[in-house]
């Protein structure tokens, strides 16, 4: 995490009047990286016990078959994440789209899928 804080100083250049400010402005940059692990922890969290929902599913090659009629935008989140084991950034990256368009993608996906195992 503090790597994240010292790249975010180093990348903006913030200038700063007086080492106070410069002193506030790492507190605020690490209390709020910090905010930002605890909800991706969550949201990986999350993922991963939908994740295993989803391996439960009796029929490996019946889900396989499944997330390959999926509409393409959720296939392609679906398998770069749970096959090809990338994070949300790398996807996102990848894609060109925001991390959270990835995870909204995954999230209709895995819902579509559930669908799909219920018919």
């Amino acid at each position: 995490m503090l790597q994240e804080v010292f790249m975010k100083y180093i990348r903006l250049n913030p200038s700063f009047p007086n080492e106070q400010e410069e002193k506030y402005w790492l507190i605020r940059v690490t209390i709020n990286e910090s905010i930002s692990l605890t909800r991706k922890a969550y949201r990986r969290k999350k993922a991963s016990l939908d994740h295993c929902a989803i391996y439960n599913f009796q029929k490996e090659d019946h889900l396989i078959d499944l997330v390959r009629i999926l509409p393409e935008k959720y296939k392609s989140v679906i398998i770069l994440y749970y096959y090809d084991r990338l994070s949300v950034r790398e996807i996102s990256e990848i894609l060109k789209i925001s991390e959270s368009a990835v995870m909204k993608r995954m999230e209709r996906g895995r819902k579509t899928l559930r669908k799909l195992m219920e018919e």
